[in-house]
């Protein structure tokens, strides 16, 4: 079966997490309709858990190294909401990646790139994902934690360098989250070690290229960051660049001039030509994922209810409620959970105890918190 037509059924099967916004508002009515809709349960949940790892491709050591961009694009597609443009770009850079043979193509290395977009928009859960069911080592660095060399506290390159190096698998993914928050500002008291660390990265990601006989994992470098406010130095582009995105009608896009202009070293942002846009979540999208029969923050509580013998069953009313709320919070998916754990916690504490075997969530509970 087809992984579109699998999610289909997946998706049909799983609508039972919640009712139609015009059923009757009484009592009655609500709970009539309730118990008129096919229940969840964990066997179920885990039959679709076992038909989501199995349609992963295949991860043999010769399957990796020819992954297509569009399987990829298939795995990212399972679990990640949206972000179209974002995960093709992201599925051709991994892949060519994964297809580099630096023996023979050492002058011809594959693009390292940079992710950028707002906090909670799935860049890091999208290189995890991939990197997952690829079967390939992802390490994940906090940009905050870098130093310079010699400095007594945080994490130098040469130890990032020293924990990837003693890693058994011939290609890696690094990924270096919050890479915006080395920019380098003219009134930042810390520009000077700011831009080190650039540097210090810059020569990390050459000797991949230049140290042909080197024992050391092969990297892909992905850098992450929001870059809050990056669209106010686009007033900052040359002459040039603003006729060529006009004439590409592309003014909105993120380039190279942009990212130097932020506060990022030119020779930095030239070892980084893949820039990959995340956009914001709206209300639409975060609804998507409350759906989602896998990744849905939801999950947990459905899992959580299911161990103690309750079965959940959520109004499509309160999904819709959350996502309006979470909208507000400004950090994307992750508000989500935010917003779910007050009226969730409240609720499992209060019916935990419970005769009953189905448990109705509706809008009510969500500033109530009460048990029916």
């Amino acid at each position: 079966m087809s992984w579109i037509r699998l999610m289909a059924k997946v998706v049909n099967r799983h609508e039972r997490l919640w009712f139609n916004s015009h059923a009757s508002s009484n009592r009655r009515g609500r709970l009539d309709y309730f118990r008129s809709r096919p229940k969840i349960r964990s066997a179920e949940l885990d039959d679709v858990n076992e038909k989501v790892g199995a349609a992963e491709i295949d991860c043999s050591e010769q399957s990796i190294s020819t992954a297509r961009a569009s399987d990829i694009k298939k795995i990212l597609d399972e679990k990640v909401i949206g972000q179209e443009p974002a995960k093709q770009s992201l599925s051709i850079l991994i892949s060519m990646f994964l297809h580099w043979n630096p023996s023979s193509a050492a002058l011809n290395p594959p693009p390292n790139g940079i992710i950028l977009g707002p906090t909670g928009s799935g860049k890091t859960f999208s290189i995890k994902v991939a990197s997952s069911a690829l079967n390939i080592p992802v390490h994940v660095f906090d940009a905050t934690n870098l130093v310079p060399e010699g400095a007594r506290t945080g994490s130098s390159i040469s130890e990032l360098r020293a924990e990837i190096s003693r890693q058994s698998a011939s290609k890696v993914i690094v990924f270096i989250d919050e890479i915006d928050k080395l920019a380098a500002d003219e009134k930042d008291n810390n520009a000077y070690w700011k831009s080190d660390i650039q540097r210090s990265l810059l020569k990390f990601i050459e000797t991949q290229y230049v140290d042909t006989s080197s024992e050391e994992p092969r990297a892909l470098f992905i850098m992450g960051g929001a870059f809050s406010g990056i669209e106010r130095v686009r007033r900052l582009r040359s002459p040039e660049t603003q006729r060529m995105l006009s004439r590409s009608k592309r003014t909105n896009d993120v380039v190279a001039e942009d990212i130097k202009n932020y506060g990022m070293i030119p020779e930095f942002v030239s070892r980084l030509p893949a820039i990959i846009q995340y956009t914001g979540l709206d209300e639409s999208a975060l609804l998507d994922i409350l759906r989602h029969p896998v990744s849905s923050p939801l999950a947990i509580w459905t899992n959580h209810f299911a161990e103690i013998g309750k079965n959940l069953i959520v109004s499509d009313e309160f999904l819709i409620e959350i996502s309006k709320r979470a909208v507000a919070l400004q950090i994307g998916a992750r508000g989500l959970q935010q917003m779910l754990f007050t009226p969730m916690s409240k609720f499992a504490y209060e019916n935990e105890d419970s005769e009953q075997s189905d448990l109705y969530v509706d809008l009510r509970h969500l500033d109530e918190g009460k048990s029916l």
